[in-house]
């Protein structure tokens, strides 16, 4: 199920990233690894929906927390939403900005020009007929 949290409670997105970093064994070359939490959604199909949209767009990320709904009633329900992380650290701001195009497209809808459904901005094809839909302005 969908967990539904008031707003301000928990955001799904933060203005401030969480910044994790550890240095790894020596065999890795003493290389810095370090995330930021980009994203926490809703549900697993959101998370790797925005995974795969950051990974297109190039940057690097890691989904955590893919798995533990499993834990539910053991631990709290914001402790299982699955999160998106960007690897690097000069990757965030653009990661960011996709996000937030993502966010604000779920309002917008844009109509077929073949059956006049109204389809949301971020679909290609027509749910209805199928059809190429026009470029959202």
């Amino acid at each position: 199920g969908i967990a539904v949290v008031p707003s301000g409670v928990y955001p799904r997105t933060q203005q401030q990233p969480v910044v994790i970093t550890r240095t790894p064994l020596p065999l890795s070359g003493g290389v810095r690894w370090s995330v930021q939490r980009v994203f926490i959604a809703s549900g697993i199909s959101e998370a790797q929906l925005v995974q795969q949209m950051l990974e297109t767009a190039g940057v690097s990320v890691r989904l955590l927390n893919a798995h533990a709904a499993g834990g539910l009633g053991e631990l709290p329900a914001t402790e299982t939403w699955p999160e998106v992380w960007v690897e690097h650290e000069h990757q965030w701001a653009h990661a960011r900005s996709l996000i937030r195009d993502y966010e604000c497209a779920s309002d917008q809808t844009v109509d077929c020009t073949a059956c006049t459904e109204s389809n949301p901005v971020t679909f290609e094809f027509c749910w209805n007929c199928r059809e190429l839909l026009p470029a959202a302005s």
